[in-house]
């Protein structure tokens, strides 16, 4: 197809996307039958004339109010841009593709060259375009694919990526996403924009597939990644600062608050030995702090069985039971995922690294977050839906 916007051709016959929309999750259930519900319009924007800043490309906001079984709530949409044209606009306006036809009045007038910003309240959960025009040039307008939806922020060691690759995400599933924001580890620069597609990490894929077949939502999560490192150095005002790091990552995605704070580390712990009481006290001071400073409940999960040549037995015995401890016994720490069934051997000694170990682990993580925070019984409101990779 030909798609085109403001009678300008952006996407063409021959464009990737054409290839990609149809090799990527546009077909459900076992049938495989082609569903054009759902196209990811990222990168389509507009004129020049009316520049967005926010929301970026694939950014997601938090949904809030009351759930039924998952589903429902409601969220709102910042947005911010500027006048590039000429002359000064009596207003600006602003309409969510998913939450119906009309336009809301968002910023009065604008003068040439200035900035303008404002948000819509009330946005139904639902992924697509957001456009934004001026309300006396109509015809002037830009927008950005964007959604509202589940957010998560993701904090740990190098399994918590969800893969081997470098960068992690999900998208394609009737509309329901999972896109990340702010990777990092040990090698990189923050990523400070978000990103949409269709790598690896199926881990976070799996998971994200259940949520969102369970909740209809878009689902993200923010991560901030340190591979290598003890607890220690995740604890508020460690010197390496990864927790200020991770803050200031959830404060830059602006996704107007997450549902949870998420934890997957441990490792180092258990192969350098770290006692149970010591790691106890510091997921209490994580867990606390995440409190004051997101307001959100933090979930660790027990790790995978590690190669207890690298990691003792009793070593890792001491981390996992510190952990399940803290489910029931420290404030603001809620149950995770217990993912010690799942071998890290013959393939690694620390990792999963195969696709059927990461699948398997993000199923765990999509039960335990919906056990908590939707109820076993939205369970009834899953659906599997199929995509490339057989997953």
């Amino acid at each position: 197809m030909t798609l085109k916007k403001n009678g300008t051709v952006v996407i063409s016959v021959t464009d990737a996307f054409n290839v990609a929309a149809t090799k990527h999750g546009m077909y459900h259930e076992s049938s495989g039958q082609t569903t054009f519900d759902s196209f990811n319009f990222a990168g389509v924007g507009g004129s020049p004339l009316i520049p967005l800043t926010k929301p970026e490309t694939g950014q997601f906001f938090q949904r809030s109010g009351t759930l039924t079984v998952g589903v429902g709530g409601t969220g709102t949409v910042s947005i911010s841009g500027s006048n590039a044209d000429s002359v000064s606009h009596a207003g600006v306006e602003a309409n969510c593709s998913w939450a119906g036809t009309g336009y809301t009045s968002i910023a009065g007038t604008v003068a040439a060259g200035a900035n303008f910003s404002g948000s819509l309240t009330n946005v139904p959960p639902g992924g697509g375009l957001l456009t934004v025009r001026y309300t006396d040039a109509t015809s002037v307008s830009n927008a950005v694919a964007c959604g509202v939806g589940e957010v998560f922020g993701v904090l740990g060691q190098s399994n918590s990526p969800g893969g081997t690759a470098t960068l992690y995400q999900y998208t394609g599933i009737n509309g329901n996403t999972l896109s990340t924001f702010g990777y990092n580890n040990a090698t990189q620069a923050d990523n400070t924009t978000w990103a949409d597609g269709t790598l690896d990490g199926p881990a976070w894929q799996r998971c994200g597939e259940i949520l969102a077949s369970v909740c209809r939502c878009p689902v993200a999560t923010i991560h901030l990644v340190r591979g290598g490192h003890a607890i220690a150095d995740f604890v508020p005002g460690a010197a390496l600062n990864y927790y200020g790091q991770f803050t200031a990552v959830i404060a830059a995605a602006a996704t107007n608050g997450i549902r949870a704070v998420l934890y997957w580390q441990g490792e180092s712990d258990a192969q350098g030995g770290t006692s149970g009481a010591s790691y106890a006290a510091s997921l209490a001071s994580i867990a606390a702090q995440i409190g004051t400073d997101l307001g959100v409940p933090f979930m660790p999960c027990a790790l995978q069985a590690l190669d207890t040549g690298t990691a003792t037995q009793p070593h890792q015995d001491a981390i996992n039971g510190a952990i399940r401890a803290a489910w029931t016994g420290s404030p603001n720490v809620v149950r995770g995922p217990d993912l010690n069934d799942i071998p890290t051997e013959p393939e690694d000694t620390l990792h999963l690294s195969t696709q059927a170990k990461d699948v398997a682990a993000g199923s765990k993580w999509a039960a335990a977050i919906r056990d908590k925070f939707f109820g076993p019984a939205a369970a009834g409101g899953f659906r599997r839906i199929g995509m490339e990779g057989g997953f």
